[in-house]
């Protein structure tokens, strides 16, 4: 689910820090933001310190972000997230930055997040945390990224409309049982 981007007020925004991957190319500005972020988690984990920091660095990604391109927040639900140690460490590979006890789900913010969402969802439903995009991405008529933008690569041995049909299939074998 695609929404405005979130605000340096926002809970979710970097709720779980200690998680949050940060995609810039920019080696210098990726390495100021790692810096101030580490900086806030040492912060947040000491009971004397109230101020940490966070709507800052907060309001200067979202800046930086904004300078890019047109930032919003996807929301991939990942509702079959196994708490198996392991699959969480395979997880942090895709961006889990937002985890929620009754809402597990995968929060991307940044540009371009309609091609992070599909991408994300894809993933999730390939790792069994999803039965399928279109319930990753809470949407009944889903379409692939690929169909949305000619101009975007996709897989050419590996169909995706037929691993769609595929795993229909198999969740309707699964919901005939």
């Amino acid at each position: 689910m695609l929404q405005r981007a979130r605000s340096q007020a926002s809970r979710s925004f970097l709720r779980e820090l200690e998680f949050a991957l940060i995609a810039v190319t920019d080696e210098k500005t990726r390495e100021y933001f790692l810096s101030a972020l580490q900086e806030i988690d040492s912060k947040r984990k000491s009971p004397q310190i109230t101020k940490t920091g966070e709507k800052d660095i907060k309001s200067e990604i979202l800046a930086y972000l904004n300078q890019k391109g047109y930032t919003q927040t996807a929301n991939v639900w990942a509702r079959a997230l196994s708490i198996d140690r392991k699959d969480i460490n395979n997880l942090l590979h895709i961006l889990l930055q937002d985890r929620e006890i009754n809402s597990p789900h995968i929060q991307f913010v940044g540009i371009r997040a309609d091609e992070a969402e599909s991408i994300i969802a894809h993933t999730l439903v390939e790792l069994g945390y999803e039965s399928s995009v279109e319930n990753a991405l809470s949407k009944k008529d889903f379409r692939p990224y690929f169909k949305i933008n000619s101009k975007a690569p996709h897989p050419k041995h590996n169909d995706i409309d037929k691993q769609i049909a595929y795993h229909r299939s198999i969740r309707k074998k699964t919901n005939q049982r």
